[in-house]
């Protein structure tokens, strides 16, 4: 079955206005299982909403079916320092399907100098944004748009190391060792 996610929405005043499309719940990519962060504002660990992106980014594509209003595409994404960066993708003033692409610049932390050393970025909204050109009228009709194979181009090579998953063996039963003993 093909599923792809379409947005109706008309606005009652002109001005300022974007809709903002929130992915669901974040589950980790590799291991399809909740990923909790930790919340400052509550002091706890919660399950955030976003998209986890593998690897390191090199480019967001997504293909996208407008009908020529004047509205502006965005992506926001959100570093591991949980800094979130604006990426514009552009213009939807277009009749149809068209991909629409956003390289991801290079001054976004994908990396630390500690092993594992690729960190995790992760897709937290995308954002239509009126155009401040467009007319009164423009903005205050119904207007549909479909979206469409989201696709990351990332480089998920990461060098291994001896220990790279001794982290697991807590989680699996609770503690140290796990290894062979010999001795009495």
């Amino acid at each position: 079955v093909k599923r792809i996610l379409g947005v109706r929405f008309r606005f009652r005043y002109p001005g300022r206005n974007s809709i903002h499309i929130i992915p669901p719940k974040e589950v980790d990519w590799k291991e399809r299982s909740p990923v909790k962060t930790f919340n400052p504002s509550t002091g706890k660990n919660e399950q955030m909403r976003g998209i986890q992106i593998p690897g390191r980014v090199k480019a967001i594509s997504l293909w996208v079916h407008a009908r020529g209003k004047p509205y502006l595409m965005e992506i926001w994404v959100k570093d591991y320092k949980g800094s979130t960066h604006i990426l514009k993708i552009g213009s939807i003033n277009f009749v149809g399907w068209r991909p629409l692409k956003v390289y991801i610049p290079s001054f976004i932390p994908q990396t630390t100098e500690t092993y594992p050393q690729t960190r995790g970025t992760k897709i937290t909204r995308i954002v239509l944004r009126a155009n401040p050109n467009s007319t009164r009228e423009e903005q205050m009709e119904e207007t549909f748009v479909f979206f469409d194979q989201l696709k990351v181009l990332t480089d998920t090579y990461e060098v291994n190391f001896d220990g790279n998953d001794l982290h697991k063996l807590f989680k699996k039963g609770g503690g140290g060792g796990g290894g062979n003993k010999t001795g009495p």
